[in-house]
């Protein structure tokens, strides 16, 4: 099994954005299904890739995507990588034309311009929210900070790692009192068997008061870091901030 930035074990308690990255994006409910972009940004094409996506989002809106909520990187993880979720009300809607149909041509042209300019490469997948596999305490809050697992499990495993999650990490979870782990199983666009885990802080400082896997686990703790390596294929962690700016929340 390989990791990356921190062992399972503090990733699998702290959660892991991107989003649900989304979760609940500022008072609109948690979507069943929603559009991940990320997004990894030049050095120097911060201002082109805002320009861009203020420019799309107008797109968006117009479309109307009621919301769309914006992340990018801090402190730990990739630099300079910024993430867009959108809610998708189904799959019939990608029969439509996508919201950049109805931009100008002019529009069209800028948008394209700018992120070619500002980005080095993006990746685009379709999640949804696992809600027998999370715990969430209601919206989140315009700003917040998240911490993002991205795991993915070995062939035939999945079944076996949701099971350990519902039966062996969510009571203890609970019982910790940790009021938000959001699971989302990504459907389309990545690896087979990718889940998205996010854990949302207000804070750094709660960081430091949030107990161990170990010590939340107890006695059950070897048996589950038993199942963690027999399921689990690799797992990376990163800090994300929301960026305001760079979503919106239509009323």
């Amino acid at each position: 099994m390989k990791l990356g930035n921190m062992t399972v074990v503090k990733c699998a308690l702290a959660g892991a954005l991107m989003m649900v990255m989304a979760g609940q994006a500022m008072g609109q409910p948690v979507p069943d299904l929603m559009r991940i972009s990320y997004y990894k940004v030049k050095a120097g094409g911060t201002y082109d890739f805002a320009e861009g996506i203020k420019l799309v989002n107008e797109a968006y809106k117009k479309q109307g995507t009621p919301w769309r909520r914006a992340w990018a990187t801090t402190i730990f993880g990739q630099t300079y990588t910024g993430v867009l979720v959108t809610p998708v009300r189904n799959f019939a809607q990608f029969d439509s034309p996508g919201p950049m149909a109805g931009m100008s041509t002019a529009d069209n042209l800028k948008f394209q311009t700018l992120m070619r300019s500002a980005v080095e490469e993006s990746r685009h997948v379709l999640a949804r929210f696992a809600p027998e596999l999370s715990i969430t305490s209601g919206p989140l809050p315009e700003k917040t900070h998240a911490r993002m697992m991205t795991t993915v499990v070995k062939p035939g495993k999945a079944l076996e790692f949701e099971e350990m999650i519902k039966t062996m990490l969510l009571p203890a979870l609970k019982q910790a009192g940790i009021k938000d782990y959001r699971v989302n199983r990504v459907m389309l666009g990545s690896a087979v068997g990718e889940y998205i885990i996010v854990t949302p802080f207000a804070k750094w400082a709660e960081m430091d008061a949030m107990p161990t896997t170990e010590k939340i686990l107890g006695a059950s703790y070897k048996a589950y870091m038993a199942k963690v390596a027999e399921t689990v294929d690799r797992a990376e962690t990163q800090s994300m901030t929301t960026t305001p700016e760079l979503g919106y929340v239509t009323q």
